[in-house]
């Protein structure tokens, strides 16, 4: 009885959803010329050349540009590289390789870092702990790199940002 129930109830299913589709689509059309904006036509005295005699005739001569302000960009230029050369901080991201309370395992991280890599790592004492920072850098993306090379022997570290010396050495122009 149930298998009997259950057949009638796929075949009124399926006897009842339509298949295919429709085999006509309904047209629109809408008569949108009321909401067209209207130009008029232009004069046919504009499209005569011989009648645009008032217009001056195009000039050939060349221009010198004076009184420019290049030598006020020149000097403010100046000023400013002046002024960056003075920096010593600035924001950026380090890399913390340990952080503890053991000044000794501190120092066996420090002298370990300096063995494979050239970057300087520093040890700083935050109270009440013990911090191994590494690098100076502007953009995650390079610290990230040396993150990668170190994640693998101190599975602790990680970057942090901070206020960072900037490496002149580095960024300053070799002249």
């Amino acid at each position: 009885m149930k298998p009997l129930v259950s057949i009638c109830a796929v075949l009124f299913f399926l006897a009842g959803c339509k298949s295919g589709v429709p085999k006509t689509v309904p047209s629109f059309s809408m008569d949108l010329s009321p909401y067209r904006p209207y130009f008029p036509e232009p004069s046919s005295t504009l499209n005569n050349p011989s009648e645009q005699t008032n217009l001056p005739p195009p000039s050939t001569e060349q221009v010198s540009i004076t009184n420019t302000i290049q030598t006020q960009l020149d000097t403010l230029r100046q000023a400013m590289a002046n002024t960056n050369r003075n920096l010593k901080f600035s924001q950026g991201y380090r890399i913390v390789v340990y952080s503890g309370n053991s000044r000794q395992e501190a120092t066996k991280v420090l002298s370990d870092l300096q063995k494979i890599t050239t970057e300087k790592p520093e040890l700083v004492y935050e109270q009440p702990n013990f911090r191994v920072k590494l690098g100076n850098f502007f953009y995650r993306t390079e610290a990230f790199a040396l993150y990668t090379q170190i994640k693998s022997l101190y599975p602790n570290a990680f970057i942090t940002y901070e206020r960072i010396t900037i490496p002149l050495e580095k960024y300053r122009l070799k002249n």
